[in-house]
């Protein structure tokens, strides 16, 4: 008879590693979340802010700073698998969540969209009229949502980005764009309950706000006004917590009500207090919307993400430092040091069975496919 899974094996399938880059040339460390262990050192890249992600379930890749490639990894091995040269330097990076797509913004404003089964570079676009700033796909994969500092967020459908009948137009129309903020946009994140068609979009600013808007009428759904410039956002799986990471170093913890702001508060600005136990209010005006703040940082947080078992945050900063925040109780339990000392410009989050190479399947696991990507649209391969 089949054994049920104990408790621990699911515990153990749901451990994490945060990976973290940095835009000085050194290593990718990845550490145990549960632990602070460190377990590898990828070698050797300089990414900037956004310029980091895991690609599927087998692949790390980095946007080299101010250079036209990328480094990828397996997440296995410490060593550089591949390089792919593009045809110009990406600041930000994302992946679908299976893998099947990558994307990458440029500081001229380009976006471009790879498959990475056979490396061919599907689309290229003028996205924002300043560099793309931040970039996500959404759990299913069907939009691309990216964010400029010229202060617009836009959602691309990526049916019709793909679509063969509108290969000709070099400028596709986005299903949403979104210019509501006043500076630009530096974060970017999707939730995780919904699918494409009516999920959740937040993004992050200079002008110290978070905004979330609805992919399904495009609206904007609320405004969280903050104390700081944000400079990075993540919100739990169950889109019950936003996190927003400041350019002072604290962390603002948000509660969200999705079913009052869907359903009686489009627009609506959030503020309240901030601090232990206080509560942000629809409408009031206080100076924040955070219930309370996470604080241990020293200088600007670079970088945020939330544990899939919704018990931490990981925190990334310029001081150099990677905390993991217990969300019970709001106190660190990790920090984690650049070993020079240098500022974390980027993180990702992976499973810790694919780098310590646990997956429980008795033999070598075979990698997804990857062929180097194309500089240009016309046909596949190229790179390196």
């Amino acid at each position: 008879a089949t054994r049920a899974p104990t408790m621990t094996a699911v515990a153990n399938f749901l451990d994490e590693v945060v990976l973290t880059g940095s835009s000085a040339d050194g290593p990718v460390q990845a550490w145990d979340v549960r632990t602070g262990m460190q377990l590898k050192a990828y070698k050797t890249t300089a990414c900037g802010r956004g310029g980091l992600c895991k690609l599927g379930e087998d692949y790390l890749v980095s946007a080299q700073v101010s250079k036209n490639a990328l480094d990828v990894w397996g997440l296995d091995k410490e060593s550089a698998l591949h390089k792919f040269f593009v045809g110009e330097p990406l600041g930000v990076v994302a992946s679908s969540p299976d893998g099947a797509f990558f994307a990458g913004g440029s500081l001229a404003g380009a976006a471009y969209v790879w498959e990475t089964a056979t490396g061919k570079l599907l689309r290229t676009w003028p996205a924002h009229f300043k560099a793309v700033s931040a970039m996500a796909f959404t759990p299913d994969g069907s939009v691309l949502v990216t964010g400029g500092d010229d202060t617009v967020v836009s959602a691309w459908s990526l049916s019709t980005l793909l679509d063969p009948a509108l290969a000709s137009h070099p400028s596709p129309t986005p299903t949403h764009s979104w210019a509501e903020h006043s500076l630009p946009v530096t974060a970017l994140t999707t939730g995780l309950c919904d699918g494409g068609g009516a999920g959740l979009v937040v993004s992050a600013s200079a002008d110290r706000t978070c905004k979330m808007w609805t992919l399904g009428g495009g609206h904007l759904l609320r405004t969280i006004e903050l104390p700081a410039a944000i400079c990075a956002v993540a919100v739990d799986a169950c889109e019950a917590t936003l996190y927003a990471g400041a350019a002072d170093g604290r962390v603002f913890e948000v509660p969200l009500n999705a079913s009052a702001a869907i359903g009686e508060s489009y627009g609506a600005v959030m503020a309240g207090s901030t601090g232990p136990g206080s509560t942000g209010s629809m409408g009031s005006t206080g100076r924040s919307g955070a219930s309370a703040t996470l604080e241990g940082h020293t200088r600007a947080v670079s970088a945020l993400a939330c544990t899939a078992d919704g018990e931490r945050v990981v925190s990334a900063s310029d001081d150099g430092t990677c905390r993991v925040w217990d969300v019970a109780s709001r106190q660190t339990t990790h920090v984690l040091r650049h070993p020079r000392g240098l500022a974390f410009s980027a993180l990702a989050l992976a499973p810790r069975r694919r780098i310590v190479g646990e997956d429980g399947v008795g033999e070598k696991r075979k990698l997804a496919p990857l062929a180097p990507f194309s500089r240009f649209a016309t046909g596949g391969g190229g790179g390196g």
